[in-house]
């Protein structure tokens, strides 16, 4: 994230992603290889205290994960990128302060136990608004059509983590609907 002043200079920027962990076969994975992965983020919206008027930070809607493996890569580079689970997306969904220090981060993936025995399907965060509550609404691009992801508000109280900071499994997350789109032709 990169944020410019009035004129257009930099003001500050801060990369995301690339974190440990998750569900399936996410379970056992540390950092990743950050030549390999990339977080393609597309929707931002602001973040509003407790008070639900005052601004305080952002969240971003993103996809995180390898595109592709190929041999030009280099050999032991391609052996691990075809090793890492990663190349099954995860939705990324990252909230700052107004200077772009994380407050939270988490990453989902759609239907845990449904598709292929213990894996997961890919999914990526593609827009973020906020609710009527106070909570942000993530709309996910998912291997079979769309879903909605809602987040609860932020407080505190959600985000402490008995593994220490305020990482992905922080928040109450409900997957609400989703889609299945058919094309006929």
């Amino acid at each position: 994230m990169i944020k410019f002043d009035d004129e257009g200079q930099e003001e500050w920027s801060e990369n995301y992603g690339n974190y440990p962990g998750g569900v399936s076969q996410f379970r056992e994975i540390e950092e990743g290889n950050w030549s390999l992965i990339y977080n393609e983020c597309w929707g931002v919206a602001p973040k509003y205290a407790d008070d639900g008027t005052t601004h305080d930070g952002y969240v971003m809607s993103c996809g995180t994960g390898i595109e592709g493996c190929n041999l030009l890569l280099g050999p032991f580079v391609w052996l691990e990128c075809i090793g890492d689970p990663r190349g099954t997306w995860r939705a990324l969904t990252v909230a700052t302060d107004l200077e772009g220090e994380r407050i939270y981060s988490r990453m989902d993936s759609y239907g845990v136990g449904m598709f292929d025995g213990e894996k997961v399907a890919a999914s990526a965060g593609e827009y973020v608004f906020i609710n009527a509550d106070g909570g942000h609404v993530i709309v996910t691009d998912e291997t079979m059509g769309m879903g909605f992801l809602t987040i609860a508000p932020y407080t505190e109280e959600l985000c402490e983590n008995p593994f220490g900071g305020n990482q992905a499994s922080a928040l109450t997350v409900t997957l609400s609907l989703a889609l299945a789109l058919f094309a006929f032709y």
